[in-house]
């Protein structure tokens, strides 16, 4: 006959939480020093770091001293891909933790012909923001703009969606130089549900202009979509699609009409996510003569079924002259998801008969819903970047 042991199992189930949670919070770091082969130190060099499969999964930029840190959460080894403007590509193998010194050669000159490429670089450093080009990175192809936040230089995400910049958290997040007036988990979900082809570029900015001071003390992250300067009306369509134990696929469309003074844009999104999360735990009790008491197993079995997200964004600029910009612009998502949850839990004897059974099945439904509006007008002062702002938002 079974028999329920409530005490013991709770126990046992929180010990067991604390051990797995210190186990997944592990990591390491990756740092190192870049070089010319001279020995001098190479400032704003960029460091990609990648999986086996080639594939991004974080990027760093050589500071006034040449160095750089990266931490990971993955198992190793890893590959180093080094790049600056002028040297040719570096790449090495990481199988350690230890700190590295990598020495970069410089581009061979050859007088023979002169060729121009116009090629945007990954990362840019800029007097008071590092400018992240997320189309500079082919991997970023189907990703989320959460996901490409992951990956960019001093962000760090948490399970929770919880961003910080550089080990601060309460990090300001606007969106085209705007607030989004969103709660840290409302904000996640829907910077889940934005592709990042939606995204231009992403500027970080650990010691923000003195206009963010109030506000963005921890740093700022904006994230700037994408706009057409082309005139007349055009649009542009992006879509991806990936395939694992379930599909995922990301949507964007973005409609634009400009003529003279005025310019008209609406850009949707949509995207659908399917995953699982399987985990399985043993624990065994031991007495002081190490003779077994009991044995823990868990097994959790986390699905969630799908997960939809659509965003739409509309809006106007008006030019009234070539320093004043007058605008509105409503936007909104909708982020449904269904988790299906299976949690079978039992209890063992020493002999590894079965003692005790809790099995639990739970079906959540979550879904975000968000509308704003903005009215803006911006005034430029002066070539120096001087400005007068005045926003008007609804939430």
């Amino acid at each position: 006959m079974m028999r329920y042991n409530w005490s013991i199992i709770l126990l046992t189930g929180i010990f067991l939480s604390i051990a797995f949670a210190a186990s997944a919070q592990s990591s390491g770091t990756i740092a190192g020093t870049i070089k010319q082969q001279n020995g001098e130190v190479l400032v704003g060099a960029t460091i990609q770091l990648l999986k086996a499969d080639s594939s991004l999964y974080k990027t760093a930029i050589s500071d006034k001293s040449g160095n750089f840190e990266m931490e990971y959460q993955d198992a190793l080894p890893f590959i180093l891909k080094i790049s600056m403007i002028g040297y040719i590509d570096h790449y090495l193998s990481v199988s350690d933790s230890k700190p590295i010194i990598i020495q970069l050669e410089a581009l061979p000159v050859s007088m023979k012909a002169i060729v121009v490429q116009a090629k945007k670089p990954l990362v840019e450093m800029k007097a008071d923001r590092l400018v992240v080009n997320v189309d500079a990175a082919p991997g970023n192809a189907g990703n989320n703009v959460l996901e490409v936040l992951e990956k960019a230089p001093g962000v760090a995400v948490d399970k929770d969606g919880n961003i910080s910049l550089k080990g601060k958290q309460a990090v300001l997040v606007l969106i085209d130089g705007r607030p989004t007036y969103l709660t840290p988990a409302d904000l996640a979900n829907y910077l889940k549900s934005l592709p990042a082809s939606a995204i231009d570029q992403l500027e970080l900015m650990t010691n923000p202009p003195a206009k963010f001071d109030a506000a963005g003390n921890a740093g700022v992250i904006n994230i700037k979509t994408k706009k057409s300067k082309t005139q007349g009306f055009n649009g542009t369509y992006s879509g991806s699609v990936g395939q694992g134990l379930y599909n995922r696929n990301s949507n964007s469309l973005q409609l634009n009409y400009r003529k003279n003074k005025i310019n008209v844009f609406a850009n949707s999104n949509y995207s659908n996510w399917e995953g699982f999360n399987n985990l399985d735990i043993e624990r065994i009790f031991k007495n002081d003569n190490n003779d077994i008491k009991a044995i823990f197993q868990q097994f959790s079995r986390e699905r969630s079924d799908q997960r939809d997200n659509t965003n739409l964004k509309l809006g106007m600029d008006y030019q009234i002259n070539s320093k004043t910009n007058l605008g509105i612009v409503v936007s909104g998502f909708s982020n449904p998801e269904t988790i299906a949850f299976n949690n079978n839990t039992q209890l063992n004897n020493k002999f590894n008969a079965i003692d005790s059974i809790v099995q639990s099945t739970n079906n959540l439904y979550n879904r975000w819903k968000n509308l704003s509006g903005n009215i803006y007008m911006q005034h430029k002062i002066d070539s120096l970047g001087k400005e007068i702002t005045f926003d008007l938002d609804l939430s």
